[in-house]
């Protein structure tokens, strides 16, 4: 089997930080692809949560930046230098951003950050130019849930990264009960042309704009966490809070998708492993292989 270069990008991973499955599986995954010979590098906000002592949490970048709704805005990349681990992990250190009590909710209202839009642009493209600057162009970019949908699409349409756009992407969806959904103010600070956004296209949603729809509508393939969601979200009351019209629904819009088994041990049995490998000769041979 080809060895790839995978980055599994995530909003959070044991045992980093965690509030739900989600973590579980990108804290494992990495792992079980290393195992298939795979060099892989896992990616995730530097929230306050993570214990920087403990796991030997070093800044390897500093004074990198993004444009996030007309500024430009500086973070630092950090890395755990665990010995022990058999693939990479780095950390996108925004202070501003992710320094806070919890990863999405502001616990004083018990509603979300007001800014989570511009917290997850800054990660999205932060990823984007760590991949840059540290030298890593991957094969494959494996994103999850709505915090990581853009990168998909700003592969595509964004000029400033078109020396992404022959990379093949993952979206792996995990509860499309979270949409990330914002504002159609939001999209404008994106910085890209305001032509993509227009009823049909890859982002407005109900004039607003949706992470999760932009990460459906441009990557190269999706998968959901199990057969059996893959099929729940193909019924019509599941898909309806991603439906309009005649637009295509987030399990049928692309070629491909692959339900993973929960309770599966990831170091034994990994189909997100056979997923990622198809990821890439679908590029190559149009054709998904697993």
């Amino acid at each position: 089997m080809q060895s790839l270069k995978i980055l599994v990008v995530s909003p959070e991973a044991v045992p980093f930080a965690k509030t739900g499955g989600l973590a579980d599986v990108a804290g494992a995954l990495p792992k079980a692809l290393a195992g298939l010979g795979h060099s892989v590098k896992l990616v995730l906000p530097l929230y306050a949560l993570v214990d920087r002592n403990k796991y030997k949490i070093e800044e390897i970048k500093r004074g990198l930046s993004a444009e996030v709704a007309g500024r430009t805005e500086l973070f630092n990349l950090y890395q755990d230098v665990s010995e022990n681990r058999p693939f990479e992990t780095w950390f996108i250190e925004h202070p501003g951003f992710f320094n806070r009590p919890e990863l999405y909710r502001d616990p004083s209202t018990g509603n979300d950050w007001a800014d989570n839009d511009e917290r997850f642009i800054l990660f999205s493209k932060a990823v984007l130019e760590s991949c840059r600057n540290a030298n890593f162009m991957p094969d494959i970019i494996h994103c999850n849930d709505w915090q990581s949908g853009l990168i998909p699409a700003l592969m595509k349409v964004d000029p400033g990264y078109k020396d992404f756009s022959e990379i093949a992407t993952l979206f792996s969806l995990h509860n499309i009960a979270y949409q990330g959904n914002f504002p159609s103010t939001t999209f404008g600070k994106l910085g890209l042309d305001w032509s993509l956004f227009a009823p049909g296209g890859g982002f407005e949603f109900w004039n607003n704009i949706s992470f999760l729809k932009a990460g459906v509508w441009y990557t190269d393939i999706i998968n959901t966490v199990s057969k059996r969601y893959a099929q729940e979200i193909q019924s019509p009351f599941r898909r309806r809070p991603i439906d309009r019209g005649n637009r295509p629904n987030v399990a049928s819009f692309r070629v491909f998708h692959r339900g993973t088994p929960r309770g599966y041990k990831l170091h034994e049995f990994c189909p997100l492993g056979c997923a990622l490998t198809g990821v890439r000769l679908y590029r190559v041979c149009n054709q998904a292989s697993h």
